[in-house]
């Protein structure tokens, strides 16, 4: 009892062209994708589903109590101006062009 007929199978990834066979084998694979990428996307809707029921609060949602360090604020704010410094001193200037050769 034959389970599985490996000429068959090998015949598919001969050089021939066969048209109907290419096209079966093409629409296979994409009926195939197609049915992961919606396993994959029905799992992950089935897991978070939990937290995604949940209501949204409108923007009336009032913190309390918040601290920022002040010091790693201002670290944040110098570091951004000095690329956006660097930023336009690389837009303002020519570009320079090298020799590949050397």
């Amino acid at each position: 009892m034959k389970l599985f007929n490996f000429k068959k199978a090998i015949s598919y990834f001969t050089g021939e062209i066969n048209a109907p066979r290419d096209w079966k084998f093409v629409l296979g694979g994409f009926i195939l994708l197609l049915i992961i990428v919606f396993s994959i996307d029905g799992y992950t809707f089935w897991k978070y589903q939990k937290e995604l029921s949940g209501q949204v609060e409108g923007g009336e949602t009032k913190f309390v109590n918040i601290t920022i360090n002040k010091t790693s604020l201002q670290k944040v704010i110098d570091e951004i101006n000095i690329k956006e410094r660097k930023f336009n001193e690389y837009l303002i200037s020519p570009p320079t062009i090298k020799d590949p050769s050397e």
